[in-house]
């Protein structure tokens, strides 16, 4: 079982270089007090595969997960938080 703290450690830097790959200094919490504040910024492929391979990499670390355990944090995470992907 993950450490809870762990757990929020990780969270807490994942949601700071979400929010850095799209313009802000860190997690900006009041911004996602917004209604559809994840509908707001936009990032190109290119910013959401660099995201994932650094999501991964840390999540492995962090968390002690093997790979496919991290591939499913990752998708779980992209799909409730992912900033939408520019066409």
């Amino acid at each position: 079982m993950r450490n809870k703290l762990a757990t929020t450690d990780f969270l807490d830097k994942a949601f700071d270089k979400l929010f850095q790959a799209v313009g802000f200094e860190s997690w900006d919490k009041e911004f996602t007090k917004r209604d559809d504040w994840y509908t707001q910024k936009t990032w190109t492929a290119e910013q959401s595969n660099d995201y994932k391979k650094w999501f991964l990499a840390e999540v492995k670390k962090d968390l002690k997960l093997k790979k496919t355990q991290a591939e499913k944090e990752w998708n779980w995470f992209n799909l409730m938080w992912g900033w939408k992907e520019q066409n």
